[in-house]
């Protein structure tokens, strides 16, 4: 059974409390406590609980700069995972300018994980096609299947994204849009 929004915040935030009391290391008590603000934050956003959402994903970018750009971590937790999260929370609340602002300003380093990149392209890519940007859409897919290929022919927003993308079917990503709509399967 899925869990709903709230059960997901207060799940979370539970869990981040016992982290706590839990003996790790410093930096990864850090990303893992860093990891569960996020979820909390996009969960309290699906709940319509905005103010809580803001102050998590706000304490949330204050551990990730404090953290810094180190990478070799067992969880996945810096400022590009909070600004992907800021992204999806903007997406999911219908602020669709806020997301595309949000993805101007992430960088990925060329040593980031797979998943990582293939989110923040996915979500780029679904953020730019809500707004009728269907070159930058079409770019962010491309990127996303030079990533990831499965994750063009699995993932529910690259479906969404290229199902919006062919009812519109802009003659100058068709080649392009073909390519990636036969890949996932929708063609």
């Amino acid at each position: 059974m899925a869990l709903g929004t709230n059960q997901r915040r207060d799940y979370a935030l539970a869990a981040s409390r016992r982290l706590a009391e839990t003996p790790l290391s410093e930096e990864l008590q850090s990303s893992t406590y860093g990891a569960l603000k996020l979820v909390a934050a996009e969960a309290a956003a699906g709940a319509g609980d905005l103010t809580t959402s803001d102050d998590l994903l706000e304490q949330a970018t204050r551990g990730a700069e404090q953290l810094g750009s180190t990478l070799h971590r067992t969880v996945w937790f810096g400022i590009p995972e909070v600004a992907i999260t800021g992204m999806a929370i903007a997406l999911q609340l219908g602020r669709f300018d806020e997301a595309i602002r949000l993805s101007g300003g992430v960088n990925i380093p060329k040593e980031a994980s797979v998943d990582l990149r293939v989110r923040y392209y996915l979500t780029t890519a679904y953020a730019y096609s809500r707004k009728g940007e269907d070159f930058a859409a079409a770019i962010a897919l491309l990127e996303a299947e030079r990533a990831c290929p499965e994750d063009i022919r699995f993932d529910w927003m690259a479906h969404r994204t290229l199902q919006k993308l062919a009812r519109r079917d802009h003659h100058l990503i068709r080649r392009d849009l073909a390519h990636l709509l036969a890949h996932a399967g929708l063609m």
